[in-house]
Formats: structure tokens, C-alpha cells, sequence
């Protein structure tokens, strides 16, 4: 009785063995190559009113990011490029990480730098924090207000610290003013130090 019970056993242990063989070849033969990754991508820089979400980007496949930092590479249109650069922050890949740093510190276009700052904070979060730190030093009013606006979406003491002490020495009113109201909406009035206000 007990050997047929461990013989059955060994039986449904095979045939889930088997099933999740089968289902890793059926997937693998689906996945996409990189000419169809790259030829979606490209179909979706055509939209005027882009509307893709994390996880259309996602089911892309595990080559997406490599093909996003090639495409961008290649492109000469800032507007795709910050379209390719904002498709990276779904993604936690230590290359793709370091890429768009590397474009927040070095890119000409100002509007690609904050993109690149931005899809960090997105893809990284909290611990990122000392390079958005960092990116409140920018020279760039527009590119401190998206460090300090992210370090307040973490929702986290350290971050908060940061962009408190950053106020001190803002010169910038309306970058400090856009940081105080950042995340103090409440249902359709806004908050600004205590008062409320029509929302805007």
C-alpha cells in the first residue's frame, strides 16, 4: 500500500517535471526576437498620444532594455529619445541604470537629463536617494525640481531630510514653491502651508 502510494507519488512529481518543461519551450519558442522588440518600439514612437503602460513595455521581454539603449543610440530626435529614456524607467537593469545616469550628467539636451534623472528615481526609488541628491545640485532649476519632487514621492525620512535641507539654500522662489506643493493635494483642493486654495 505504502509503495504504491510513494510510486504514485514519484508519478505526479514526473508529470509536473515534464509539464514545466513543456511550458518553458512553449514560452521560449513565443518570446520575441529582437527585430520584432525593435520594429514595436518603433511602431509606438509613431504614436502622437502615447498611452503604453509598464507592463506593455515589460512583455516586451528581457532583451527590451539592451534594444532601448541601442535605439537610443541611433536616434536623432529628441523627442524619441525622451519617449526611449522614460520606456527604461520599467525596467531594473544595472546597465540600464548606469546608462541613464550617465545621460543625466553628460546628454546636451536638458530635457533628456531630466528625463534621465527622472526615469531613475522611477526605476530605483529610495535607494537611489544620493543620486537624486546629487541631481540637486544641478545648474538646472528644472532638473532640481524633479529630484526633490521624487525624493518626496518616497515617502521616506531620509529623503524628506534631503530635499528640507535643500530649501535652506534653493535661490530659485519657484522651485521652492513647487517642492512645498508637491504632494499636498487633497481630493480637488490644493494645500500650501497650512491654507487651502481653489485647486488650480
Amino acid at each position: 500500500m505504502v509503495a504504491s502510494r510513494v510510486a504514485s507519488m514519484k508519478n505526479t512529481w514526473l508529470w509536473l517535471a515534464l509539464a514545466v518543461c513543456i511550458l518553458g519551450v512553449y514560452q521560449e519558442s513565443w518570446a520575441w526576437t529582437d527585430g520584432e522588440i525593435r520594429e514595436s518600439i518603433e511602431a509606438i514612437l509613431k504614436v502622437r498620444h502615447p498611452n503604453e503602460t509598464r507592463d506593455w513595455w515589460r512583455s516586451l521581454g528581457a532583451g527590451t532594455p539592451r534594444i532601448l539603449i541601442s535605439m537610443f543610440k541611433a536616434e536623432s530626435s529628441i523627442y524619441h529619445q525622451i519617449r526611449l529614456v522614460d520606456a527604461m524607467a520599467w525596467f531594473d537593469d544595472p546597465a540600464v541604470v548606469e546608462f541613464l545616469k550617465d545621460q543625466a550628467a553628460h546628454h546636451e539636451n536638458e530635457s533628456v537629463r531630466r528625463a534621465a534623472i527622472r526615469s531613475v528615481g522611477l526605476s530605483q526609488g529610495v535607494k537611489e536617494k544620493a543620486f537624486l541628491k546629487q541631481s540637486l545640485e544641478s545648474s538646472d532649476p528644472h532638473a532640481r525640481l524633479v529630484a526633490a519632487k521624487l525624493l518626496r514621492d518616497f515617502k521616506n525620512p531620509a529623503a524628506d531630510q534631503i530635499v528640507n535641507e535643500h530649501l535652506k539654500t534653493e535661490k530659485a522662489n519657484w522651485v521652492s514653491t513647487g517642492i512645498r506643493q508637491h504632494g499636498l493635494r487633497r481630493g480637488n483642493k490644493l494645500v500650501i502651508e497650512g491654507k487651502r486654495e481653489s485647486s488650480r
